[in-house]
């Protein structure tokens, strides 16, 4: 897997598990609960993206 595939599988994965998130104003407790959970996951693979993108980044710049 390429530096690049990494990034684009993050962001898809975070974009994916955003989707499992319930709707609604009357949500019960335990659904509010796994509405936190997916959320901070969605994130953590957002921040992963980022890091990515910093070391490609990084990288690229050693390189000239």
């Amino acid at each position: 897997m390429t530096i690049d595939e990494a990034i684009a599988h993050a962001r898809e994965k975070a974009k994916e598990i955003r989707e499992n998130i319930i709707d609604g104003d009357n949500i019960e407790p335990y659904e509010s609960y796994c509405n936190a959970m997916t959320g901070w996951c969605a994130e953590e693979h957002e921040q992963l993206a980022e890091w990515l993108e910093e070391l490609k980044d990084y990288r690229d710049k050693n390189k000239m």
